[in-house]
């Protein structure tokens, strides 16, 4: 007699043994995909710093005759088309460089403090600027029309936005714990779930928001064992 198909306790063997497989394979698959969010925003990272540092260097649009320091110089810059155009002083002037020198998809909206844009990439970049040349930059990676919307927090279990101070000289320092994980751990993109435990463990205090009083000397001294004057080495 010839025999088809197979017995129900076959069948249940079989798809115990792909039960027990896949649960095996499963973290180690896991731990070979890279976290695209860390992967964004290190990239976000190095194109900021690499904007700041061309912003600095040019002598047309920030003062280097010892009148102000950096980011602090909120006068019109020389050259056109940004000297006539009242966007580029004051407080908006560093985010108004920033989206002209970035891939934007429209102008910029200017809201109170707050100057937003969005990127070819559909990254949100909300920036805040404030008369000492200090700025708060948050990247929203897929949009406000996309996700929760949120910066990582014990409510905030799948953020999806990231920030970071620019300080008057322009160098970078992660302003979330999650922010601040991803760069500390920079080498390893697939290490999503070590850097959500440093984050959750993180008793450090973040700046939320920023003004011409805000205390960046003590917010750097909270972690003396941190260097963030340069978050990418050559």
């Amino acid at each position: 007699m010839i025999r088809r198909g197979f017995t129900l306790v076959e069948v249940l063997v079989t798809l115990a043994i792909i039960g027990i497989v896949a649960a095996i394979m499963s973290p180690i698959v896991e731990g070979l995909i890279p976290d695209k969010n860390k992967s964004m925003v290190l990239k976000l990272s190095k194109v900021l710093e690499e904007t700041n540092t061309d912003l600095l260097s040019n002598p047309t649009l920030y003062s280097t005759d010892g009148s102000c320091e950096g980011f602090a110089c909120q006068s019109l810059p020389l050259d056109s088309p940004y000297n006539s155009d009242t966007n580029y002083q004051g407080t908006t002037k560093y985010p108004y460089l920033l989206a002209a020198h970035l891939q934007i998809v429209d102008t910029p909206d200017v809201s109170g403090q707050d100057v937003t844009f969005r990127t070819v990439d559909n990254v949100d970049w909300t920036v805040t600027s404030v008369s000492t040349g200090l700025s708060m930059i948050v990247f929203d990676l897929n949009g406000t029309d996309e996700g929760e919307n949120c910066i990582y927090s014990s409510s905030c279990k799948k953020p999806d936005r990231f920030r970071f101070l620019v300080t008057p000289d322009g160098n970078l320092l992660p302003d979330d714990a999650l922010t601040e994980a991803y760069i500390n751990n920079s080498t390893k993109l697939n290490d999503k779930k070590k850097d959500l435990l440093t984050a959750k463990n993180s008793t450090k205090t973040y700046i939320t928001s920023i003004s011409s009083s805000t205390d960046l000397d003590s917010f750097v001294k909270a972690d003396s064992d941190a260097d963030y004057s340069s978050i990418f080495k050559d």
